[in-house]
């Protein structure tokens, strides 16, 4: 039982305008939708549907739409605090959002079922671009909405607006699940707190069918990454989650175990990386092989190091005169897949979904935001990453990992002389062997020969080094003179001069480089001077 508490009305108390945005369907009641009781713990009474539903295999032909962000079958459901799925008790439900919601405080719950055929054309629109074999044409639509919704116990004014689609032709099924906005996770008598919403036990999202064996959890259900679900997506939609429920099927992915995996995606489907397993790109189903780990790979489980483990790859696209970039960046860290593409700052690749910054895993172990320019991923054990989305990376590493890295980025270890170290210990004194030798390993990659970079022209390297190029770095007076006192620019300048010349003089190339060294100056509080005029980059 909860425990009692007054409720308090909010001084400015948000009414459900039912303005409507792309990503939900109409709703309110312009729309003749009905509305549940304003009960804790409620739910609408038993609704008979015109069409059957197929769900798991089984037919329905009456539903609930419960307060707490639940639609089921054959049961209303009361439960405010939600379980992780699968729940053995043979109750079956679409749960968008399973926390709980206190709509006596704020917020309407709509529902209606509806054969309208302009809704229905949408429908069959949609369904269709997120499953474009299919033959489905909706002959059934129905709609619940949580409009702006506020939890128990809630001393805050954060809401939530999320929804659920259920439509059927009579034999296929179809569920998409909306998110607009989700303000707080849990309520009071979960474990929330009264004036954040956060903490506690966290919202469940996905699908239930009362046994063992059929049942889908949304990735972050239970975890606190709750909150970011409307930036999340499994058909590239942010906010929108799209499923076929008669014989369970997601577009654009895998279920392997209840887990959604996205298309190609491999994985050792047991601790001891013996079988090697991949959601096939022709079939969307999941096939394993024996195959184990390859010789630059280690096979460890994560929670027996005592530093965390780390990995990050990336592919370089693009020859001189074309300016060479970074095409993506993956990192793995956590057993979280994070995948940074180029041009690509507002938005990341979180387990193959596109999600929109900025992005908070696992409680704050993870940290994924914009940072002027640049994405960057903050990890809780020190180590952190720096992507302009083009050409530029930096990663820094806590000192806890002196004598314990390896690969293009050195062996921090105060030694420089080893750092062109391959995988097997051997030195190389040949930057072109180095990087071969850490050339990652995969069947589907058709990297050309590396090859030792040239030598900049002598002529080539005199324009270069003028203020009009990376001469300005250097320039005094000149705008990173005061900087350049305390932060080496030797190093800096190197570089510059390499990739100017590399990409045959292209000015995105030189204005890249002098915007991180310009980053550099202002994070030690230091002033920099105007140097974009000076050198085209523009303002």
């Amino acid at each position: 039982m909860k425990s009692k508490i007054s409720l308090i009305l909010l001084a400015t108390i948000k009414f459900g305008s039912i303005a409507q945005n792309t990503l939900l369907y109409p709703y309110g009641p312009k729309y003749q939708d009905r509305s549940t009781p304003k009960a804790d713990d409620g739910a609408s009474p038993e609704i008979s549907i015109s069409e059957y539903f197929y769900f798991y295999g089984r037919k329905y032909h009456s539903l609930y739409v419960n307060n707490n962000g639940v639609v089921s079958f054959g049961n209303p459901v009361s439960q405010f605090t939600p379980d992780p799925f699968p729940l053995m008790d043979g109750r079956a439900f679409v749960a968008p959002f399973w926390a709980d919601v206190d709509n006596r405080i704020t917020g309407e719950v709509y529902y209606r079922q509806s054969q309208d055929q302009g809704l229905l054309q949408r429908v069959t629109a949609d369904i269709h671009a997120y499953f474009p074999h299919e033959t489905f044409i909706a002959t059934w639509a129905f709609v619940a909405t949580w409009d702006q919704v506020a939890f128990y116990g809630s001393l805050s004014s954060k809401v939530n607006t999320f929804q659920a689609v259920l439509t059927s032709d009579g034999k296929v099924s179809f569920v998409m699940l909306n998110y607009q906005d989700i303000q707080w996770i849990s309520g009071q008598a979960s474990g929330g707190d009264a004036h954040t919403g956060l903490e506690g036990t966290p919202a469940q999202a996905g699908f239930n069918n009362g046994d063992a064996d059929n049942y889908f959890n949304i990735p972050g259900s239970w975890t606190p990454s709750m909150i970011n679900i409307s930036s999340t997506s499994n058909v590239m939609d942010p906010g929108r989650w799209v499923f076929e429920v008669d014989v369970f099927a997601v577009p654009n992915g895998c279920v392997y175990k209840a887990n959604f995996l996205p298309l190609n995606a491999i994985f050792w489907s047991e601790s001891t990386c013996e079988k090697k397993c991949q959601c096939m790109l022709d079939t969307h189903t999941v096939i394993c092989q024996a195959n184990g780990c390859s010789a630059d790979e280690v096979c460890a489980p994560l929670h027996n190091q005592s530093l965390k483990y780390y990995q990050l790859e990336g592919k370089v696209q693009g020859t001189a005169p074309d300016a060479p970039h970074i095409e993506y960046l993956h990192m793995v860290v956590y057993g979280q897949d994070i995948v940074l593409m180029t041009n690509s700052t507002g938005h990341v690749m979180i387990g193959g979904i596109k999600t929109l910054l900025p992005v908070i895993l696992l409680g704050g172990k993870i940290r994924v935001r914009k940072s002027g320019f640049s994405v960057k991923i903050d990890t809780d054990f020190g180590v952190s990453v720096s992507y302009t989305g083009n050409q530029h990376v930096e990663i820094g590493v806590s000192a806890r990992y002196q004598n314990a890295t390896c690969g293009l980025c050195g062996t921090l270890n105060e030694n420089p002389s080893d750092d062109f170290s391959t995988p097997n210990g051997s030195i190389v004194a040949s930057v072109a062997l180095f990087a071969r030798s850490w050339q990652a390993k995969n069947v589907e990659d058709h990297c050309g020969d590396i090859q030792q970079p040239s030598t900049c022209p002598l002529t080539k390297l005199a324009n270069y080094s003028s203020s009009e190029y990376c001469g300005i770095l250097e320039k005094s007076p000149g705008p990173f003179a005061s900087c350049a006192q305390i932060l080496p620019v030797s190093s800096f300048m190197e570089v510059c001069l390499d990739d100017v010349c590399t990409s045959g003089g292209n000015r995105t190339v030189l204005c890249n480089l002098l915007h991180i060294y310009a980053e550099r100056c202002q994070a030690a509080n230091i002033t920099v001077g105007q140097w974009r005029g000076e050198t085209q980059c523009g303002e």
